[in-house]
């Protein structure tokens, strides 16, 4: 009788390590991230891959990455810095058929000023933004578009426990969903964006949202959402200091639960606030349903509503609001 015996460790070791082989760390292709060197070769070179991670590091970026098949997971002291003039940090999926499941998690996108979007997201399908950190954006923090297929053709993604920081002086806008059918923007905070959350068209929930801007210049004309056609959905927000809350354009269907405007009284005595906004009063068929509104004290004057058709022809509903006097219904 001849006896096998076999090594467990070694077959163990060995299956350990073909998984570790299908998770690539950029430094394995030369990237120092020491903010000095330009690592944009050295990290597209891993986005060929599939799952790739960024450790802690300033990593100087002169062109805009491109990534496929993207699983990206950065540590929370990495950072994706813009050192030129670039259309996006990181664009995933640009001018290809639609993909499936993706993600890019933790770290920092630094637009510089000079990066016009920090992450360009096209045609995909169950994509996630989580823990991220997008700052000094001139143009857009996180694009998500769907230009190439029709509606409702790419959607259920989502932007999860996220900041985006705008810059001083820049027309901004921190999230920007172009056709995005079931997307959900949660637990995120938008800081002095022009612009916080654009849409056009699909179905969107915004949750535990948090957006505000700093100095006159910047609150004047701002809109923390503005929206056109498609359903949008938001609970448990807070406006803090935008020219409008909700901005609407076109055929808008509005659900609004437990929202609070916090705002600044010089600010208003210059611009009047107005919370729900229609653009298009009288032409369009836009529902608006809004349950608890709470307005803070020190918010000076602020306006409901831009004009009392919303209440009569647009099927608006109001409930539970505090705060506010002569509404016009």
């Amino acid at each position: 009788n001849k006896k096998y015996h076999c090594n467990v460790n070694l077959i163990q070791i060995k299956w350990y390590s073909g998984l570790k082989d299908k998770n690539y760390n950029i430094k394995q292709f030369g990237a120092k991230g020491d903010g000095i060197r330009d690592d944009t070769l050295s990290i597209q070179s891993a986005l060929k891959y599939d799952n790739i991670y960024i450790p802690d590091g300033t990593y100087n970026i002169s062109s805009e990455l491109i990534s496929y098949n993207t699983h990206i997971t950065m540590s929370s002291n990495a950072i994706l810095k813009a050192i030129s003039s670039i259309n996006s940090i990181i664009s995933i999926n640009p001018n290809i058929s639609r993909k499936k499941f993706g993600f890019i998690k933790n770290g920092i996108i630094d637009c510089n000023n000079l990066a016009k979007k920090g992450i360009a997201v096209s045609n995909y399908q169950y994509f996630t933004v989580d823990n991220v950190f997008v700052k000094n954006v001139i143009e857009e923090g996180i694009n998500f578009g769907y230009k190439n297929l029709a509606d409702g053709d790419a959607g259920g993604c989502f932007i999860t426990n996220t900041i985006v920081w705008g810059s001083d002086t820049a027309d901004d806008t921190g999230i920007n969903l172009q056709k995005s059918n079931d997307f959900t923007v949660k637990s995120v905070v938008l800081k002095n964006c022009k612009t916080g959350i654009k849409t056009l068209g699909g179905n969107i929930k915004i949750l535990n949202v948090h957006g505000w801007t700093t100095g006159v210049d910047k609150y004047h004309n701002s809109k923390m959402i503005a929206c056109a056609n498609g359903r949008i959905s938001l609970s448990d927000c807070v406006i803090d200091t935008y020219h409008y809350g909700i901005y609407g354009n076109d055929q808008i269907f509005i659900s609004i639960t437990n929202l609070q405007y916090i705002g600044i009284e010089k600010y208003s005595q210059a611009y009047t606030p107005i919370i729900l906004y229609s653009g298009a009063t009288g032409t369009n068929n836009s529902n608006i349903n809004l349950s608890g509104l709470l307005i803070s004290a020190n918010a000076g004057t602020v306006q409901l509503l831009n004009d009392s058709l919303l209440t009569q022809s647009y099927n608006t509903k109001l409930q539970n609001y505090v705060g506010i006097e002569n509404l016009p219904i």
